[in-house]
């Protein structure tokens, strides 16, 4: 847990201090959570289990344009699940074992439609 935090420290993307603040959220609320229901919990054996963002609700707003028409504004939310568990919950990693590559296509692919569908 206390790397994952000072990976967020480090970290200079927008969203990086509120994950991080979600993630502190979610061990206190385990922690109160055991004190209510009577058991000892260690800190620093949370493990991260799950982190999944999902759509929240859109706010649609309009903007004016030329010659009386109105462009939408979309200001999207979203919704950020922290699932956290102990140390069995980890899944076991084997050593030396290559983690999957990403793909750049789709970020390729999504600047391409872009660009044809802009000079149409």
């Amino acid at each position: 847990m206390n790397q994952a935090l000072s990976l967020l420290g480090a970290t200079p993307r927008r969203a990086a201090p509120m994950v991080e603040k979600l993630i502190r959220s979610a061990m206190a609320n385990a922690v109160e959570k055991a004190k209510l229901e009577k058991v000892e919990v260690d800190v620093d054996e949370f493990v991260i289990t799950s982190i999944m963002v999902d759509g929240g609700p859109t706010l649609k707003r309009w903007r004016p344009r030329a010659m009386g028409r109105a462009a939408p504004i979309l200001k999207r939310s979203s919704h950020i699940t922290v699932v956290l568990g102990g140390p069995e919950a980890a899944p076991a990693r084997k050593e030396g074992a290559a983690r999957p590559r990403r793909s750049r296509r789709g970020l390729l692919g999504r600047a391409r439609a872009k660009r044809t569908r802009s000079k149409g």
